[in-house]
């Protein structure tokens, strides 16, 4: 006698499909919220956060659920992120730093500046930047011009004293998702080697300052 052929079991189905979206909605949703300034991805994230209460205390109130009302409530999650963080990249789509237009090389953008550029080329990540080498003036403020060029990846630079990073930066821009161009504008140091880095990836793009 034949058998009919083996179908997995739906409970089954059911929590492994919902980790998966859960999963992808989660990275897709991180990245809407580190393009954003941090006040519209905080608000953007209680939305979706009551959004989905709403949504589990509709399901919660029926007596019986069938996996198209799970269904159905994912898709609602899903919708609403998707509109909460299209809002929010259109009210708010860079940071700060990123909306002053970038002076171009050898611009002089205040009393004294010069302007350095650093490259984050795709691939960063793992490859470090384009430039670990940068040189500047003792005594007078300058401009750092950081082209993010990885498309999708966040980073940014942070300026430090110590070389293993361990104390406060003395400037940095805010982490952002390229293709974006941000301008530092870095005080006046003494000579001497500074270092930067990349805060998203700390271990594989650094490289030094030399001033003066």
């Amino acid at each position: 006698m034949d058998r009919p052929p083996s179908r997995a079991p739906l409970p089954l189905l059911i929590p492994v499909g919902g980790m998966l979206a859960i999963g992808l909605a989660a990275v897709g949703f991180s990245r809407i919220l580190l393009s954003v300034e941090p006040e519209a991805a905080t608000a953007t994230a209680l939305t979706v956060a009551f959004g989905i209460m709403a949504v589990a205390a509709l399901v919660a109130r029926r007596e019986r659920v069938r996996a198209g009302v799970l269904l159905s409530s994912v898709g609602a999650v899903a919708g609403i992120a998707m509109v909460a963080g299209g809002i929010a990249l259109a009210v708010m789509p860079k940071g700060r730093e990123a909306e002053r237009p970038a002076p171009t090389e050898g611009e002089q953008p205040g009393a004294g500046a010069t302007v350095v550029t650093l490259t984050a080329p795709p691939g960063a990540a793992s490859e470090g930047f384009a430039e670990t080498k940068l040189v500047a003036p003792a005594g007078q403020p300058f401009t750092i011009r950081f082209e993010n060029q990885d498309a999708g990846i966040p980073h940014n630079v942070a300026v430090h004293a110590a070389e293993d990073f361990s104390d406060p930066p003395i400037a940095a821009t805010p982490v952002q998702s390229g293709p974006v161009t941000q301008t530092l504008e870095v005080p006046a140091l003494d000579p001497g080697t500074y270092f930067f880095r990349c805060d998203v990836h700390p271990t594989t793009m650094t490289g030094r300052i030399e001033v003066g």
